[in-house]
């Protein structure tokens, strides 16, 4: 099949997921790729669903081998509004995200959106406002809590310490300013001590 094909049914999905973001007219979205990623429609699709709300759409194409270090992309990670990292860049899937330049990108106020997973899972699991709410409210808890219990019918019983952890939740929306998220995504997570 022609890859434009596959990718224009794609556009509504993402359509729905760059507005659960609030992209607005005139903001950057910078779609991060690279060869090696294993959904070559996602760029594209993503280009088009960021026009369709008018936004200003660019597509950076690292080498899959890049140590992700390179002026270019931080500068242009800075620079985004929105960042959709669609790559395997620098080291694997994700790993792009424990980085200086998507911390540095963070820090500027760029939303980030880590959008990996098979279609199949993007179009079962597009943010829902119940997810969104149990994971908030999962985070507090979780964020005001010292110690973590996991017990279950099958005879787990065991307890870590958490003070001063950071608490995180991901809901799939990457819709503030100096935050990322993945979607598909519906967890609250701590390292324990």
């Amino acid at each position: 099949m022609d890859r434009s094909l596959a990718s224009s049914d794609l556009v509504h999905l993402f359509v729905e997921e760059l507005r659960l973001c609030k992209v607005q007219r005139g903001e950057s979205v910078l779609i991060f790729t690279d060869p090696a990623f294993p959904h070559p429609d996602y760029p594209p699709a993503a280009f088009a669903a960021a026009k369709v709300l008018g936004a200003d759409p660019y597509v950076l194409v690292a080498s899959s081998d890049d140590p992700f270090t390179h002026q270019i992309c931080r500068l242009a990670w800075r620079s985004a509004d929105l960042i959709l990292g669609m790559s395997t860049v620098p080291r694997g899937i994700g790993s792009w995200m424990y980085t200086a330049t998507s911390d540095e990108a963070l820090a500027a106020g760029a939303r980030v959106l880590m959008v990996q997973e098979p279609v199949s899972a993007l179009r079962r699991m597009l943010p829902d406002p119940v997810v969104i709410s149990r994971t908030r409210a999962g985070v507090e808890l979780m964020a005001g809590a010292c110690e973590i219990r996991v017990t279950s019918q099958s005879g787990s019983d065991f307890t870590m310490r958490k003070d001063g952890r950071i608490a995180h939740a991901q809901w799939g929306v990457a819709d503030e300013p100096g935050r990322w998220d993945h979607w598909p995504s519906g967890l609250v997570a701590c390292a324990p001590l």
